[in-house]
């Protein structure tokens, strides 16, 4: 204790106060670099909040912009789904209705036919031998085949061409 008592007498008590001044004045520094370091990091919390804030702002908008256009885009394939099976249903009757045409002309065709027989069975014209054919019956054949190819043909077409349009018009739906 002596020792420290005597490094204090070889000072003089101005410098004391001087060394006693100059740690003050460094608490004092360090105690506003503290609260300097308090200011910035509650301000930075801050902009960190609004950050966020906006982050989730501009989600949101996102999500539901997202959400429109998927609802737009479902409404239209909707209706061009609607339409195109409207195309295919009245591809459908058209061929039904022509079938029906079809088959009554098929009856006329086939009442034609017996009633030529019937016409030369009476005229006491011989029959033709078993080598020939019947030149009605050939061509009655021949129009019944080429009708079948002409139906299956006209109802693949039909259909083709409904959903080609039904394709179109997705892919221009969702642009």
């Amino acid at each position: 204790m002596k020792a420290v008592a005597a490094a204090l007498d070889l000072l003089p008590g101005w410098m004391w106060a001087l060394v006693l001044a100059g740690f003050v004045a460094l608490a004092g520094a360090r105690e506003l670099q503290i609260h300097s370091a308090r200011q910035a990091v509650a301000e930075a919390r801050a902009d960190l909040a609004d950050y966020k804030a906006t982050a989730a702002e501009a989600a949101r908008l996102a999500e539901r912009s997202r959400r429109e256009t998927e609802q737009r885009w479902a409404a239209a394939v909707q209706g061009v789904s609607n339409a195109g099976q409207q195309k295919i249903d009245v591809a459908r009757a058209d061929a039904e209705r022509a079938g029906a045409a079809e088959r009554r002309l098929q009856q006329r065709v086939s009442a034609f036919l017996a009633a030529i027989r019937g016409a030369a069975a009476h005229s006491g014209i011989a029959p033709a031998g078993t080598a020939t054919r019947d030149p009605t019956l050939l061509l009655a054949d021949l129009f019944g085949r080429a009708r079948d190819r002409a139906r299956l043909l006209g109802q693949f077409a039909d259909d083709a061409h409904a959903r080609g349009q039904t394709c179109e018009a997705y892919a221009d739906a969702i642009k």
